[in-house]
């Protein structure tokens, strides 16, 4: 594991919050307008803009998210899901067992 500088770390740093702002603020804004769409005759009706907006701010947060958490791993510094990680673990192993069981038959 590479140990990241102050000055790496302040980097990412700087660059993770730029990247949140800008895009926890077009989600905010999307969400915002959908929701005063819905105030009026035409938006309540109109459901397939309504879906694509929810769509961008389903896609807006996973670019996000993905962002923000390969700048964190690029520094050695993001979140690990221990749980999720134990999860993950079990159903490999079950995976395998499943297939060599298959293999024996």
């Amino acid at each position: 594991m590479t140990t990241a500088t102050p000055e790496k770390l302040r980097e990412t740093i700087t660059e993770m919050d730029s990247m949140s702002q800008g895009a926890f603020s077009e989600i905010a804004t999307i969400a915002k307008l959908a929701l005063a769409s819905l105030e009026t005759l035409e938006g309540c009706n109109d459901i397939d803009s309504i879906a694509r907006i929810l769509s961008a701010i389903w896609g807006k947060a996973l670019d996000a998210d993905s962002y923000i958490n390969s700048m964190a791993e690029g520094v050695a510094c993001h979140y690990k899901d221990e749980a999720m990680i134990r999860r993950w673990d079990a159903r490999n192993k079950a995976d395998s067992v499943t297939a060599k069981r298959r293999n024996k038959s």
